[in-house]
């Protein structure tokens, strides 16, 4: 069991992981008061994973076969988790896929990527001409028009 008592705050607590998740809070008995036991913590913990295996086993659309699991299913359920980002974000992020998916195949199954495939696509993504922004206003470069009014303003001055 994950429980323990936390003494600096006097309160029994739960600690575990489960799909990748941490869940960590005050144990609580079945009307939310506070429990004064290791066995009324145990209960307590026992109740929440119960209710966090309910809801994992719940929101599984199937069972993923990792075999049949390809790496364009696989970001295409990624960017879908990530819908309410930044567009800037997902403009960037479909470049990073489409280099990830033209390099290794979209029909490429997610688990067949070993260590020597990602270290192969990063020796490949160096071995690529960087890109560099050439375009925009030159750094301290000012407009013309901003000359042209500040020398008007100071012949004006000198001249009066």
């Amino acid at each position: 069991m994950t429980t323990y008592f936390n003494q600096a705050r006097g309160k029994w607590m739960y600690n575990f992981v489960r799909g990748g998740k941490r869940y960590a809070a005050y144990c609580t008995d079945e009307q939310g008061g506070e429990v004064s036991s290791r066995r009324a913590a145990d209960a307590c913990e026992a109740r929440v994973k119960r209710q966090v295996e309910q809801a994992l086993s719940a929101g599984r659309k199937g069972v993923v076969i990792s075999g049949a699991y390809t790496l364009e299913e696989m970001f295409a359920d990624y960017v879908a988790q990530h819908a309410g980002r930044q567009r800037s974000w997902a403009s960037n992020m479909r470049k990073h896929i489409k280099e990830l998916l033209d390099f290794f195949g979209r029909p490429t199954a997610a688990a067949s990527l070993t260590v020597d495939d990602v270290e192969r696509f990063i020796g490949h993504s160096r071995r690529q001409p960087r890109a560099v922004y050439r375009g925009g206003p030159r750094k301290g470069a000012k407009s013309v028009e901003r000359k042209n009014q500040r020398c008007e303003r100071t012949t004006r001055r000198t001249v009066i």
